[in-house]
């Protein structure tokens, strides 16, 4: 019976969530028109949802796909599709796959009795391009000693500079796995390269044709001369003005807290109860797919959080409480203890997610520093050419041992493998670059000073564009010079638009105290680079 009542409160907790991603996306929509979230004081949308809305960026966009796909303004508009989300009949993962095709609103009825796995190979059965909002992020921990990481690190500084300093470090990584396969190229298992493009080429076509997909049923193709009218603008009844814009996003996000706390510990409960089964799934992953609408990536996300949460009891009243976004509680669930818990929830509801992040992360990385291992992640894709890379270091290693270049008997771990992968990617890049590694191009020295002071990035808070403009604190027309104090770095968003139109303000004395204004809060700023929101 307890098990029945985690899967009726999972279900609970999911139904309605379609609704309220449409209502959230269309907020969104509209916000991200013209300069409504610089007026906020954002330059970005992801520094939006992640910073205000607290929630990962996927999510929402995600939900701005959803609100643009079934806007009543739309070309081929699907009111019954609609309709359905707005019910809780289909999810919004399933709404998106229906949004693949040129009429979604045929295929409704069939949506709401199939489950995604189904769905999604009969809208590719039809030729149809479903690309997924969701992705996959693969990780690995190797053994490395400290000084194969140093080596590591100093490749990652020198990619910040060729790849930008706004590029996550999984992009960074995949730069530096690039650099090494391109004169190192790896062939991987199964591939079969030119050797059967000659006499077997016939034989490798019909193998390939004879893979094709089931055929559609006759139930889900469309209808002919089912058009439905066309509706009226998207979004006409939603306000203009972004500050109502954002609390009307931000109330939708209230309230789903208190079910997002406890959602995990449904999740977990119907997980460790085997309940799924006796629903009739054969897999948890098909059980919160199709009954509760969610990726299965999000369930073990959540799952997890719900484990840490378990352990660090605290975490999940400020979760519950409101004092953390869940984006920030991830962050810290993920190298926090008993311990130190409470001071980082603490330091963490009065900061951004951004700085959250940069301390966690350090924090992490010191921690399997001193244990002797680097963990490494990233979306597949990119996770893959890492992968091949490591292999192919690998392989070089093996014929530099067969060839006699080093000691007999000598052994390259994967960690060694990456190692000389970084020494490649610096090799090349130092003889290549026109400017010295870890800076940015600029005409002054004092220039160079001011644009990497938050390590390229842009100095308003919770900003994650890269630094182009040296701002003026104090205006050169109202007495203020160029020395490095009175100089702040800023994006172009942020510059042109923030600052000279009124949206943000700053003061202070760059590398001492700054205070920002902006989206009717007051941040502050100080030399060490730890920003806090005034109370």
């Amino acid at each position: 019976m307890l098990s029945m009542d985690f899967d009726a409160l999972a279900v609970q907790s999911a139904r309605g969530r379609g609704a309220q991603d449409l209502e959230l996306g269309e907020l969104l929509v509209r916000l991200f028109e013209g300069d409504r979230l610089l007026r906020l004081g954002y330059a970005r949308q992801v520094d939006y949802i992640r910073e205000r809305l607290g929630v990962a960026a996927r999510s929402g966009y995600a939900w701005v796909q959803l609100a643009r796909g079934l806007a009543r303004g739309r070309e081929v508009p699907c009111p019954t599709l609609r309709e359905a989300v707005e019910a809780g009949l289909v999810s919004s993962r399933k709404a998106l796959l229906l949004l693949a095709l040129p009429d979604p609103d045929a295929w409704t009825r069939a949506a709401i009795a199939m489950n995604c796995v189904d769905l999604e190979r009969c809208v590719r059965a039809g030729g149809f391009d479903t690309a997924s909002t969701e992705f996959e992020v693969d990780s690995i921990v190797l053994r490395m000693t400290p000084e194969q990481q140093d080596r590591l690190d100093a490749a990652l500084e020198l990619a910040r500079s060729v790849v930008g300093p706004a590029a996550p470090r999984w992009q960074m990584l995949e730069a530096i796995a690039m650099e090494y396969l391109g004169e190192f190229p790896h062939e991987s298992p199964g591939e079969h390269p030119d050797e059967c493009a000659g006499e077997c080429a016939g034989e490798c076509d019909s193998s390939v044709q004879m893979q094709v997909e089931p055929p559609v049923p006759e139930h889900l193709v469309a209808s002919p001369g089912s058009e439905s009218p066309r509706l009226e603008s998207p979004g006409s009844e939603l306000p203009t003005d972004p500050k109502e814009l954002d609390r009307r996003a931000r109330g939708i996000l209230n309230e789903r807290r208190v079910h997002d706390a406890e959602f995990g510990r449904y999740l977990l409960g119907v997980q460790r109860s085997q309940e799924f089964r006796a629903l009739g799934f054969d897999t948890f992953e098909s059980y919160v797919r199709d009954r509760l609408g969610i990726a299965p990536r999000t369930a073990r996300a959540r799952i997890w959080l719900e484990k840490r949460m378990e352990e660090l009891p605290s975490l999940r009243e400020a979760l519950s409480d409101g004092r953390l976004t869940l984006e920030k509680a991830r962050l810290i669930a993920k190298s926090a203890t008993p311990f130190c818990v409470d001071e980082r929830i603490n330091k963490a509801a009065s900061t951004t997610c951004q700085q959250v992040e940069h301390e966690c992360t350090a924090e992490e990385d010191r921690q399997n520093r001193a244990r002797g291992v680097r963990r490494i992640w990233g979306p597949s894709d990119a996770f893959a050419v890492l992968m091949d890379a490591i292999s192919a270091a690998g392989d070089t290693s093996a014929g530099d041992t067969a060839a006699g270049d080093t000691a007999a008997g000598d052994t390259f771990d994967a960690g060694e493998c990456l190692a000389r992968i970084a020494d490649h990617f610096v090799e090349v890049w130092t003889a290549n670059l026109e400017k010295p590694p870890g800076t940015v191009a600029c005409r002054t020295v004092a220039r160079r000073t001011v644009l990497g002071r938050h390590g390229g990035l842009c100095g308003v808070p919770g900003c994650s564009a890269e630094a182009q403009h040296a701002h003026h604190i104090r205006y050169r027309s109202r007495g203020g010079g160029d020395e490095i104090e009175n100089r702040v770095a800023l994006c172009a968003a942020h510059h042109l638009h923030g600052v000279h139109a009124g949206y943000l303000t700053v003061e202070g004395r760059a590398g001492e105290k700054l205070v920002w204004r902006f989206g009717g809060e007051t941040w502050h700023t100080t030399e060490t680079d730890d920003v806090r929101r005034a109370s």
